[in-house]
């Protein structure tokens, strides 16, 4: 998890057809998952302590959670800020997981689900205090995310990301195909440089460490 804050159509209709069914399986899938990515409420905390006495107290707190899943860390974050969150996500599965979460968690009030994309989010420029994307950034891009959605960032507002890093230079050889198709993963140092490249002062970072073996 990074903390950074802001400083100033296909061919045919069967590819259509396969598309879909592809992201059916995947909402399937992942509905049914208390949390769709890497982490813990404890972990979504940690995250947030970071930057928690840096917020105002006087007015309601605005967040956005892009690509939210089913809200785990949403109702986190809503029960531990006095904030009103817009959870996004593009699969209407993951929304109905939202609104179902949100009653159950009784934060109605504080939360606002949103099905919608990344590359199109509907806020207003310099609107947001928090964006918040919790093992979603991957979906459009470490450095274009950061770099589209920091107009919705107030000044001297906050963005929170997890992004798949290297810890060391060495690549075992069963992570090959990630070597492969996932080239933007990328060192720790390297990824806070495109934080500031992008107009970021980076707060903190940690780490969920994966071991092959």
């Amino acid at each position: 998890m990074l903390w950074a804050q802001n400083i100033t159509t296909m061919e045919n209709n069967n590819s259509i057809n396969n598309f879909d069914f592809d992201l059916n399986l995947i909402a399937n899938f992942f509905k049914g998952l208390d949390r769709q990515g890497p982490g813990s409420d404890e972990q979504t905390l940690l995250a947030l302590s970071f930057i928690r006495d840096f917020l105002p107290n006087n007015r309601t707190i605005q967040v956005a959670d892009i690509g939210s899943g089913t809200g785990r860390q949403t109702a986190v974050l809503a029960n531990a800020l006095d904030c009103h969150i817009t959870a996004v996500d593009f699969l209407p599965q993951m929304i109905e997981g939202v609104k179902t979460r949100i009653v159950k968690n009784n934060i109605q009030s504080k939360v606002t689900p949103l099905q919608g994309t990344m590359e199109a989010l509907p806020f207003a420029n310099e609107s947001m205090d928090i964006i918040w994307a919790e093992g979603s950034i991957y979906h459009i891009g470490f450095k274009k995310g950061l770099t589209s959605w920091r107009r919705f960032i107030k000044n001297g507002g906050f963005i929170a990301v997890t992004e798949c890093c290297w810890l060391s230079d060495k690549r075992p050889d069963q992570m090959k195909w990630f070597t492969d198709n996932f080239l933007e993963i990328d060192s720790i140092p390297d990824k806070l440089m495109i934080l500031q490249h992008a107009g970021y002062q980076p707060i903190a970072h940690l780490f969920y460490h994966l071991t092959v073996g």
